[in-house]
């Protein structure tokens, strides 16, 4: 926990101290109250649309009944890591670690995962002939542009502009505005 702490300043101290303290509490209050996560179900649910919804392996003993939820609701679950941190710093040993601990959480709980997104998009090339490795199809570490592939055949999908960490801090958009911008967008 203190290395996700540590890794969550690193990051945010290129945005400065007003984005670190809105992130701080505007959105832990949301992702904690399942305000966020809720509305776009809704959202999805009157659109028809489907999502990919990215969780720590960590956490998925405290949010099974939301997953069930996002399962029910036919949308897909896809990696997040095991611990929220700065993946790209690991030694191979570490980073094969924290593969391990998510497929076996993910496995015990008996979710399906084949995509990964990077906390805080972050990487190192050790990391992408891991996700080949465990069997992972596609990693979304890049904002908006088109889908691409490695060499080792690890599809590249592009997160949706703009996302809810981009939508809500830096364009200081409400949850339900953010929602509605995504209305028309692909993937």
């Amino acid at each position: 926990m203190i290395e996700e702490i540590k890794d969550f300043f690193l990051f945010e101290k290129q945005f400065g101290i007003r984005v670190l303290l809105y992130d701080l509490f505007t959105i832990h209050r949301a992702f904690r109250q399942d305000i966020y996560l809720r509305n776009i179900l809704n959202f999805a649910k009157e659109k028809n649309l489907r999502f990919t919804f990215f969780f720590s392996a960590k956490n998925i003993d405290k949010r099974i009944e939301l997953i069930d939820e996002i399962l029910s609701g036919g949308h897909e679950i896809a990696s997040h890591g095991f611990n929220h941190m700065l993946l790209g710093k690991l030694s191979y040993e570490k980073l094969k670690n924290e593969f391990e601990l998510a497929q076996k959480k993910f496995e015990k709980n008996e979710i399906k995962v084949k995509g990964f997104r990077p906390p805080f998009l972050n990487f190192n090339h050790e990391f992408i002939d891991l996700l080949k490795m465990f069997k992972y199809e596609y990693i979304s570490s890049k904002i908006g542009g088109k889908s691409s592939s490695y060499k080792n055949g690890i599809y590249e999908i592009p997160i949706i502009k703009p996302y809810d960490w981009q939508g809500l801090i830096v364009e200081k958009k409400n949850i339900d505005t953010l929602i509605k911008s995504l209305k028309n967008k692909e993937g």
